[in-house]
């Protein structure tokens, strides 16, 4: 069945199906009718699937997507509009210009925890460029995703714990640049603890598993996973679970020594490890020492502690938030 879908897209690319901008933008437009049309269902589904809340889902996801078509929509002719080139010697007589074309037929691989921005979001790309494409089912996501390692938190200030919590179990737990442990100076741990488990209580009230805003584990699988990870460690604040519902409470545990399991992978879950360090620069050292993170959070009020940060480590994306921002 693959076979004949992939077949059947390369047979209209070469029809040239596609290719007409009056095409490309009546299925942009279509798509757009299909998502509004049908934004109940999606929350519903996601509601199903993971106990998404009922109001994530339009900002997580629909709204962005949005957005994005209409962006394609408004700009599309100029996108695919010739580009003029400056001429030189050779070419001082002749019309030169770039035309952009679409290439060919594109396979396009989503991630199920929030699939319908990581699937239909390349798939506008994908329309507006004039290219065929087959989208996995929505099913098969948990097969395909691609994980990325070690996000991290270095806590300096006690007004970051709305920030930090809402990041690390919005979704159970399940975004890409979610915090997998936080650093901080042994003074501060119990204060930071305190903090997330007065956050927790605002956000899911005292039994997350009945808050309508708190998220489920994707599959079994993943739940067993994710289990697995907090075997032979006592939670600091939760810790509770439920195959069943495949349900696992946010869960903070205190103490974890660097070269725990806990530490060596990504969580992708609602566990969040703290790991203390003695000051900035042993920070620093436990960061670059490991594999690069895709993002690092930073809160702190001292300039030379963001800065050194900034300098000293190599991530894809780096967070560097002030006091003033959590007031």
């Amino acid at each position: 069945m693959e076979k004949q879908a992939v077949q059947r897209a390369r047979e209209a690319f070469l029809a040239g199906r596609s290719r007409p901008l009056e095409f490309r933008v009546q299925q942009l437009k279509s798509l757009q009718r299909m998502i509004t049309d049908r934004q109940g269902e999606i929350a519903t589904a996601l509601k199903q699937d993971i106990n998404r809340s009922q109001y994530d889902t339009p900002l997580f996801e629909l709204i962005g997507l949005e957005n994005e078509i209409s962006l394609a929509v408004s700009k599309l002719a100029q996108w695919a509009a010739p580009r003029p080139v400056e001429r030189n010697l050779l070419t001082v007589l002749d019309q030169v210009y770039i035309q952009p074309e679409p290439l060919g037929v594109v396979l396009i691989i989503g991630a199920w925890n929030y699939p319908w921005a990581l699937t239909l979001q390349p798939l506008v790309g994908a329309i507006a460029a004039g290219t065929p494409q087959r989208p996995p089912p929505l099913h098969s996501y948990s097969s395909i995703a691609v994980y990325v390692k070690d996000e991290k938190v270095y806590v300096k200030n006690e007004k970051v714990y709305v920030r930090i919590t809402w990041g690390k179990f919005v979704n159970c737990g399940q975004t890409c640049i979610a915090p997998d442990y936080i650093l901080c100076e042994p003074s501060i741990q119990n204060r930071v603890v305190e903090g997330i488990r007065q956050t927790l209580l605002e956000f899911y009230g005292p039994d997350p598993k009945s808050s309508p805003d708190y998220g489920r584990i994707i599959n079994q699988r993943h739940f067993n996973r994710v289990m697995a990870l907090l075997e032979g460690y006592t939670a600091t604040l939760g810790g509770q679970s439920d195959a069943s519902q495949r349900y696992i409470a946010p869960t903070v545990v205190k103490d974890v020594p660097p070269q725990a399991r806990l530490m060596q992978e990504e969580i992708f879950g609602p566990l969040l490890p703290i790991v203390t360090v003695s000051d900035i620069d042993d920070a620093i050292h436990f960061i670059n020492e490991r594999e690069k993170p895709l993002a690092l959070y930073v809160f702190s009020s001292n300039k030379k502690v963001r800065s050194s940060v900034t300098v000293a480590t190599t991530i894809v994306l780096i967070l560097v938030c002030t006091v003033c921002i959590y007031i």
